[in-house]
């Protein structure tokens, strides 16, 4: 497997120093951390007496374990000898032809000198001696190392660890990570290759075998070559050897044949010469052979999940057996699925990323091998796709449930506090616009806008605002569908707010004002509720017909008044005080905010606190800012209360805003600082880095740049991930304004052309011309030339201009 061995020196040499240790590869890519590692887990000092690499079928587990053998021993680190046996663990499916303990420890002995005629009879008798040997060779100091390749089970490997102190020391790879309690060891696991040492892995393979350097001639294919490989060292392996055995193959032409992912496997798994399969596919078939039934049931399963990580809630539905009924998301349940994941990642086929995160992810190949197990078994593959989209859906209700409860609510399974939950949407919200596109094809209308309901809030949270317009354009399709116009609306209400251009815009604005000429003709259906009304309404309004859209709401709420229905009354005044300000009425929407609160007082503490949010809001836009402040305070206390965190934030921003208006300007200041913190709190980092931003910018604009630099870098940090990356642009200039007042010019350089970057990116070219400016400014400051009329006078005026 691993090529010859090396030439074994005469008797007494060899009694003296083993050298059994197998070649190792000719080219080791992209593992030099690991490399680094390895090494000093065999150093002397290291108290690390036995190290397992484990990993994923394919991954290099043996490639790294003989380098960094080979490399200790050429450097002398183990001059009392290398001893080498391959267990055979993962050879077969065939648990009983693996390499057993009483085989290697004849075949160790052997390498340690010990000739067939002096072999003990018994087991104990061969372990005595084997131990013996190893005792005398570090009564010796003669450091040895015992390589035990491919190792299925701890068993295999206990009665093999050296005996006595630290001196010798034990390498074993295995594909699982032999967690035992009755055996201690060091892991180092392996993971796939990242893009560019996979390309390069193909590339040297291509260019020693053939003397050509056919990779770099198209250097497209190579990548996608790579890609579709996902970075296993194995499939890589077997790719470049296709194309070795087949000159004339275009790298072109097999990445378009690994581009079938239903035929992927089948061409890195390439028959032997007599016709059994090798390569990837019978990689995994031993792996999947030795999984018990219950683990062999949920690796299949988990194909089914649509996301790059399942989490252990979602995996609770997919392992559960019953098809006609919720599982419970119980601790018991909880625990004892993910103990099935954690027997999973032991054997490499799934890993938990990060630890401890709940979050499992499959390699593609493997997911590809699970998906074919699974088409074997239809029934079961069915019902969990069933089972999933049902779970997915509920569980979103719970976790929005969690992010919109008070701080303090007791524990509850799966989701166990606000943060949990968070995560929980962010691992699983790929798998959710899944769910909402399968419940759309199934005919689930209903089904679609409750995930539109419980997914967009976790979308605003992140900016993910592109991801946002296609699950609202879908619920607005879906609503058209089915006739449901109140869903219409509010898709169409969405998308409003979240067109960036200024088609979408009119798309929207043309599709408000279809919605509106059919509504105006239901207008004199007399069975319409306040609430439709209301709705008509606010369509009405919003294609430009304000004055019957005023008639309208009017009727509505005196409907609502006679039938003493204060919720709905409230939420119609929302939307007329919203119609009033748009026409700029801003005493009547006062006087439509103040009857808001007065609807508010009958419902509940954070009713009341939203109408006193919205009162002060109206109030700050009429330059009533001292008043604003006093209603900002009341909401707050209230949502304190009884509101979410998130409600806390919005309301401290408003009371922010308001301060500053009202030159209270450190009070302000400590304001956005607890506006930040509860934006934290209520896991909204969108909203955190925009306020971060907002706060730098104003302490840099009062010469306070020192403050403002660490809040700059966290807002730069919140924002890296967000879709629009037109406000992390601005966010890199006002860094780059507070670096240049610190004298950190280099730095503010690096932050303008990080911007520049990012206008590049969106076509700006008017605002990249301003900044070329401003960057040979710092240039020639950073370089301490003169400049008229210099630059530090200049680049003050931009500032103070800015």
């Amino acid at each position: 497997m691993y090529g010859d061995y090396f030439v074994v020196p005469p008797r007494e040499a060899h009694r003296e120093a083993p050298w059994a240790l197998p070649d190792a590869p000719a080219t080791l890519v992209g593992r030099e951390e690991q490399e680094a590692e390895l090494a000093r887990l065999l150093a002397p000092r290291s108290d690390a007496r036995i190290i397992v690499v484990a990993g994923l079928a394919g991954v290099g587990k043996s490639a790294l374990a003989l380098t960094v053998a080979q490399r200790a021993l050429a450097e002398g680190r183990f001059v009392g000898g290398v001893l080498f046996v391959e267990l055979l663990g993962y050879s077969t499916a065939d648990v009983e032809t693996a390499v057993g303990v009483e085989q290697a420890l004849v075949e160790l002995l052997g390498q340690l000198g010990v000739a067939d005629g002096e072999l003990p009879t018994s087991h104990a008798g061969r372990l005595a001696r084997y131990r013996s040997e190893l005792a005398g060779r570090e009564r010796a100091g003669k450091r040895v190392l015992v390589v035990v390749d491919d190792a299925a089970e701890v068993r295999q490997v206990r009665d093999l660890i050296p005996p006595g102190g630290d001196a010798h020391r034990m390498l074993v790879t295995s594909r699982n990570r032999l967690l035992d309690h009755t055996f201690s060891a060091r892991i180092l696991t392996l993971s796939e290759l990242t893009p560019a040492p996979a390309e390069a892995l193909i590339a040297i393979q291509l260019r020693a075998s053939l003397g050509s350097d056919r990779a770099a001639a198209e250097p497209a294919a190579l990548v996608e070559i790579a890609q579709h490989c996902d970075g296993l060292p194995l499939a890589l392996t077997i790719a470049a050897a296709v194309l070795v055995l087949d000159p004339g193959l275009p790298l072109s032409e097999l990445a378009d044949q690994l581009a079938e992912a239903r035929h992927r496997l089948e061409r890195l798994s390439p028959p032997d010469g007599a016709g059994l399969p090798t390569g990837v596919q019978a990689a995994f078939d031993v792996s999947y052979a030795r999984l018990p039934a219950a683990q062999a049931r949920l690796f299949r399963l988990l194909s089914r999940h649509p996301g790059i990580h399942c989490t252990t809630a979602v995996a609770v539905a997919l392992a559960h057996t019953q098809s006609d009924e919720m599982p419970e998301w119980s601790a018991e349940t909880l625990a004892a699925v993910r103990n099935l994941l954690v027997c999973l990642a032991n054997t490499g086929l799934l890993t938990e990323q990060p630890l401890g995160s709940g979050r499992w992810r499959m390699h593609s190949l493997v997911q590809l091998y699970a998906t074919q197990r699974a088409e074997e078994f239809a029934t079961e593959r069915i019902a969990a796709g069933g089972r999933m989209l049902a779970a997915l859906i509920y569980l979103a209700g719970l976790a929005k449930a969690r992010l919109d409860a008070q701080p303090g609510r007791p524990r509850s399974e799966p989701f166990i506090n606000s943060a949990n939950a968070a995560d929980w949407f962010e691992a699983e919200a790929d798998a959710l616009m899944w769910a909402a596109r399968t419940a759309d094809q199934a005919g689930l209308p209903d089904q679609v806008q409750l995930v539109a309901e419980r997914l967009g809030l976790y979308f605003l949270q992140r900016g993910r605002f592109d991801a946002m317009g296609t699950l609202y354009r879908l619920t607005l399709d879906v609503a058209r569908r089915t006739s449901n116009w109140q869903a219409e609306a509010t898709a169409l209400h969405q998308l409003e707010a979240l067109s960036s251009s200024a088609e979408q815009r009119a798309e929207v604005k043309q599709a408000q004002r279809d919605l509106a000429a059919r509504l105006r003709r239901m207008g004199s259906d007399t069975t319409a509720t306040a609430r439709e009304q209301g709705t008509w309404a606010e369509q009405i309004w919003r294609s430009g017909h304000a004055e019957e859209a005023e008639v309208v709401l009017n009727e509505a709420l005196q409907r609502c008044r006679r039938e003493d229905d204060s919720r709905t009354e409230f939420d119609l005044l929302d939307v007329y005080a919203t119609l009033l300000i748009a026409q700029s009425r801003h005493e009547k929407a006062i006087e439509a905010r103040e009857r808001a609160v007065g609807a508010a007082r009958s419902l509940s503490g954070y009713w009341l606190a939203h109408a006193w949010e919205e009162l002060a809001n109206v109030l700050s836009l009429t330059g009533r800012g001292a008043e604003a402040v006093v209603v900002y305070e009341r909401a707050l206390a209230l949502f304190r209360e009884e509101g979410p965190v998130r409600r806390v934030a919005t309301a401290l921003g408003g009371l922010a805003d308001a301060l500053w208006a009202q030159g209270r300007h450190a009070e302000a200041l400590r304001t956005y600082r607890d506006c930040m913190a509860a934006h934290r709190e209520a896991h909204e980092p969108y909203a955190e880095g925009f306020t971060a931003a907002q706060l730098g910018s104003l302490l840099t604009k009062q010469d306070r740049p020192k403050e403002a630099l660490p809040l700059l870098r966290r807002a730069c940090d919140l924002l890296g991930d967000v879709e629009d990356q037109r406000l992390l642009a601005t966010t890199l200039e006002e860094l780059c304004k507070a670096l240049s007042m610190c004298q950190q010019h280099k730095d503010a350089e690096a932050a303008l052309l990080a911007a520049d970057e990012i206008y590049a990116e969106l076509g700006d070219e008017a605002r990249r011309a301003k900044l070329a400016h401003i960057l040979n400014l710092l240039q020639a400051t950073s370089k301490g030339e003169a400049v008229h009329p210099g630059p530090g006078a200049r680049l003050r005026r931009w500032l103070k201009r800015s």
